[in-house]
């Protein structure tokens, strides 16, 4: 498989941007505690960034256009996760019983108050 740019120079300028930031405070990290993991695997990771950058190659994104050409989708899984309505329904049906329930709540305390006035009209 031929490796061909498939980010933009912008992108690339804020990956190398970005990963030499990661390596410099890691590295600065690791000078103070050397023992510790995580400052060596962010290090290994802002490097692997500066590498992107500077060959404007993400293999990461590579295998996403790969796998998206191989199942036929014309669209990304975002677009298609934003384009369906079955959040938006479900979010609406809770608003509307959240609604129908103070209704009902309001209903019931305008009861309580009627019959409350009632017992001490009574007396």
């Amino acid at each position: 498989m031929k490796m061909q740019p498939n980010i933009g120079i912008g992108s690339a300028l804020m990956r190398i941007t970005f990963g030499l930031t990661i390596l410099s405070w890691s590295t600065a990290r690791l000078a103070k505690k050397p023992r510790r993991q995580s400052y060596i695997l962010m290090a290994m990771i802002g490097g692997m960034k500066v590498g992107e950058g500077i060959l404007r190659y993400c293999p990461t994104k590579a295998m996403m256009e790969q796998m998206q050409k191989s199942d036929g989708l014309d669209k990304t899984f975002f677009e298609s996760m934003m384009s369906s309505n079955c959040h938006e329904k479900q979010e609406h049906h809770f608003k509307k019983k959240r609604r129908r329930k103070r209704e009902v709540n309001y209903e019931e305390k305008k009861e309580m108050n009627h019959t409350e006035n009632s017992v001490y009209d009574d007396e």
